[in-house]
């Protein structure tokens, strides 16, 4: 019976320690760059300076609109569709880049969480868009739509409810490609209508799923809740009153050189010391907490005359 080759067996021992270290490293890297379970796309609360207006039509004229201010710094938009001009499509609405250190691969996540309301009810589309600027144009990422009201709301959409629409079937790009890529996030009003409307953005988040989204929402929520503790700042030093200045008494020689007695040195006074200041933190709006906004069971489906699935 032949023995054992100690040097083969040597060499297989070291190729699977240096499989399994090549293994572990894989691991720790792909941990490293996953995205969270929860990613806030943009919070448009805190910032919404680099939302951009997304107005065209078939004809010009069909299509205005532009972002408002409003006090509480939500995204507002406001615009008017119509078809005097004769198009038969117009949109106007915004589109959001990625805010703070959003990650731009999110093939991982599964739900899409926007806080909208509008004026009155109204049906708003909102698509997932990658970095191909024709497909934007032509509107070949992937979409869906919902149907906002003057109530605020979280929506909780399914990425796998997102489709492209029918003129752009054979050229559209899939859900999972353009969450490798994303680029925005656009939200925008369709319907013909000659009276003015406006719709509010106040947080765009992914998540991996409603589940994780909740729990974000909780931990957030307990957050807000907390006490404001007032800070005092105790960093201006006080300085010690400076000891009272005795000069002694003169000479014969000096009364005889200077009869004429020297004035009495002026008090000196210590600096005065600012009381110090109180710094509160500043109290968030009501709005920010979402368990505030209402978050009824979100219904998706698809229409026969329409490709896209209405949410709601």
């Amino acid at each position: 019976m032949a023995r054992p080759d100690p040097g083969r067996r040597g060499i297989a021992t070291l190729l699977r320690v240096a499989l399994a270290g090549t293994l572990a490293l894989a691991g720790l890297a792909h941990a490293a760059t996953a995205p969270p379970p929860v990613v806030t796309w943009s919070d448009l609360r805190a910032d919404n300076t680099q939302a951009r207006p997304l107005v065209a039509a078939q004809y010009p004229g069909d299509a205005s609109g532009g972002i408002v201010d409003e006090v509480d710094d939500a995204l507002a938009f406001e615009g008017r569709l119509g078809r005097a001009h004769g198009s038969a499509w117009a949109v106007a609405g915004v589109d959001i880049p990625a805010g703070g250190a959003a990650p731009g691969d999110l093939s991982a996540m599964r739900v899409l969480a926007l806080e909208l309301s509008a004026d009155r009810e109204m049906t708003l589309r909102i698509r997932i868009k990658g970095p191909d600027v024709r497909k934007q144009r032509l509107g070949c990422y992937p979409a869906l739509e919902v149907r906002a009201t003057p109530t605020p709301r979280q929506w909780v959409l399914p990425l796998s409810e997102f489709r492209v629409e029918r003129y752009c079937e054979r050229g559209g790009v899939s859900v999972n490609t353009s969450l490798e890529q994303l680029s925005s996030v656009e939200v925008t009003a369709f319907e013909a209508d000659d009276k003015p409307w406006r719709f509010r953005v106040e947080r765009v988040q992914f998540a991996a799923s409603d589940v994780a989204l909740a729990q974000a929402d909780e931990a957030e929520a307990a957050r807000v809740a907390a006490p404001v503790v007032a800070t005092t700042i105790t960093s201006v030093a006080t300085l010690p009153s400076p000891k009272p200045v005795v000069e002694p008494p003169p000479t014969p020689m000096q009364m005889a050189e200077a009869p004429r007695a020297s004035p009495a040195a002026a008090p000196v006074q210590a600096p005065a010391v600012p009381a110090p200041a109180r710094v509160a933190a500043r109290p968030p709006r009501p709005a920010s907490s979402p368990s505030a906004l209402a978050k009824p069971k979100i219904t998706c489906v698809k229409r026969e005359d329409w490709q896209l699935a209405l949410c709601y």
